[in-house]
């Protein structure tokens, strides 16, 4: 009796050690998984994810600590995204249909589009995107319904808060204004008086891509093995394959750069 009791506690945290994942996995929920480090709910200020993993589910699942994650003078938060590995895709396969986000974990790196502001781009020093919601295709056109969510930790340069040689807007100001970010986003003055920046985002559109303008309904093509997507005259493509009812992409826009997959399942 005694030793059929051990084995059913061995059992019970076996399943439980092998329930955690560093992405996860939805059902067009917005329900998000962490793993790794834990998240806490404390004083003012935003933290970048611990060094043990990263929260994947957007602004909802970013932690709340007792200090910035961006301190003025000590430099940019590095964070401790989860890793996305990213794989080669077999570039074509029908995208007709509609298609459900069944999974997706993506990690940012390189530099964030400032369009906007004083300065084009930001140097990135770490981020994680998830996805849920629907994609669809049918005669050249495409309707985006997914959502992305995520946090993005970034630099901005002195010359990126004076805009048309205006005088420098200050860090707590700029924060309302990032192009693709959510104003839940903070920003701290740092050393060399630019500002250490956690940028949120929570949006429609432009599946697995921070813009300030999403994508939302425009023409797509699937040439020369991408499936690239149009929204007005900017164009966005996509590592992609069709495996029987499984459509998996990669985001492959100029800023930033983008690891990790979306993966879809088309619908009856």
């Amino acid at each position: 009796m005694q030793y059929g009791l051990i084995k059913l506690i061995s059992a019970t945290v076996l399943a439980s050690a092998t329930a955690t994942v560093a992405c996860a996995d939805y059902s067009g929920s917005n329900t998000s998984a962490t793993s790794g480090g834990s998240s806490s709910v404390g004083g003012s200020g935003t933290a970048a994810p611990s060094a043990g993993g990263a929260s994947t589910g957007g602004a909802s699942s970013t932690a709340k600590g007792g200090a910035s994650a961006a301190t003025g003078g000590s430099g940019p938060a590095t964070g401790g995204a989860a890793n996305c590995p990213s794989t080669t895709l077999c570039g074509s396969g029908d995208v007709t249909g509609t298609w459900k986000v069944t999974s997706s974990c993506l990690t940012l790196s390189g530099e964030v589009d400032m369009t906007g502001l004083g300065c084009p781009t930001a140097p990135i020093s770490a981020g994680q995107l998830t996805v849920t919601g629907t994609w669809s295709a049918n005669a050249g056109l495409y309707t985006d319904s997914t959502n992305t969510q995520g946090t993005v930790y970034f630099t901005l340069a002195p010359d990126c808060l004076s805009i048309s040689n205006s005088p420098p807007t200050p860090c707590s100001q700029i924060s309302q204004s990032l192009p693709g970010f959510t104003k839940d986003s903070t920003c701290t003055t740092n050393a060399s008086n630019g500002c250490d920046c956690t940028g949120i985002v929570n949006g429609q559109g432009s599946m697995g891509v921070p813009s300030a303008n999403p994508g939302t309904y425009d023409a797509y093509s699937t040439d020369n093995n991408l499936l690239t997507l149009s929204n007005n005259h900017d164009q966005t493509p996509y590592s992609y394959c069709v495996s029987g009812d499984t459509l998996t992409v990669i985001p492959q826009p100029t800023h930033p750069t983008i690891a990790g997959t979306i993966t879809l399942q088309k619908q009856p």
